[in-house]
């Protein structure tokens, strides 16, 4: 198969894109000298940036038109979509009117593919979004997300004037029901802090008042982190001695940056949605418990349990 120009569409949260680079990555191996291009959400799509040539946002007013039937499609994306000679789309397209366009536009080979393993635990997010490449005869160049930061990103003042070591804390997720209890969260950097280890409290989009509340529980002072740019957030990740965070994006790109990552999982299934990488360990909540109780059931000594070794270490 030859490709000089292929178009990878992607949207989704932060952990979707992330579980989506093994396949950014191979086909990068597998056509070093082809242009790549990524549509989705420019934020999270600037993670994939050492293996794409661009990116584009799918929220521009031009891409409109692909989601209905028989609109005239804009003259410039038909110019670039006639010269593409692949298209992987993991856009949710229940009707096909999206793929159709794109077909329309003159798109060599449109594969549209579900962003979304079926759920029944058997194949990991990241392997069903690599089974396109698959039946193509690709080779799959890896498996677990990888990201590389630039030497100006990782000696940033705001990383260089992190401690030498720390334990870096996201307490959020999608939903509350994938949140440790936020009184654990603050027992446990309490701990920490008491036996001089600092810890970095970070924060997403999706956290609202959530650190504050960890804070007032708190009898010491972490150091906290306001939202930040997702190549900066991976920069003080990747300084971390150790990370800990819930089923979450942070914790994706956590791992995907290399740093030893502890993911707590309750009511969804780490056998499709668990972060990869070789210092990755998950603790699952009792599986017997109701969803919404499951992250309960995990209790601070099983925490430390695991954090324990890398602060020995330190």
């Amino acid at each position: 198969m030859k490709c000089n120009q292929i178009l990878i569409i992607r949207t989704g949260a932060l952990g979707d894109v992330i579980l989506t680079l093994p396949v950014i990555q191979s086909l990068r191996s597998a056509f070093p000298r082809a242009q790549i291009q990524m549509l989705g959400k420019t934020d999270t799509l600037t993670l994939a940036q050492e293996y794409i040539n661009r990116f584009d946002s799918i929220d521009h007013a031009d891409w409109a038109p692909f989601f209905i039937a028989n609109r005239t499609l804009p003259p410039n994306r038909v110019q670039n979509l006639s010269a593409t000679d692949l298209v992987l789309s993991y856009l949710p397209d229940p009707d096909g009117i999206f793929t159709a366009n794109l077909r329309r536009a003159g798109a060599q080979t449109v594969i549209s593919y579900p962003p979304h393993p079926p759920e029944d635990g058997r194949l990991h997010t990241t392997d069903h979004l690599l089974r396109p490449l698959m039946d193509m005869d690709l080779p799959v160049a890896s498996r677990q997300p990888q990201i590389t930061l630039e030497p100006a990103e990782t000696e940033a003042p705001t990383v260089k004037g992190l401690a030498d070591h720390f334990v870096a804390i996201h307490p959020g997720s999608g939903g509350v029901f994938k949140r440790w209890p936020s009184e654990r969260f603050a027992q446990l950097a309490d701990h920490l802090i008491q036996i001089g280890w600092p810890v970095v409290l970070l924060s997403g989009p999706a956290d609202g008042d959530l650190n504050r509340e960890i804070l007032d529980q708190m009898s010491c002072t972490p150091t906290c982190m306001p939202q930040l740019p997702l190549r900066h957030l991976a920069a003080v990740l990747q300084r971390a001695t150790v990370y800990l965070g819930n089923d979450s994006g942070p914790s994706h790109l956590s791992a995907a940056v290399g740093t030893p990552t502890l993911a707590l999982f309750g009511p969804t299934d780490p056998r499709i949605w668990a972060p990869r990488g070789k210092t990755v360990h998950i603790i699952q909540g009792d599986l017997h418990s109701p969803l919404e109780q499951r992250l309960k059931t995990i209790l601070i000594p099983q925490v430390l349990k695991y954090l324990h070794p890398y602060i020995h270490r330190s």
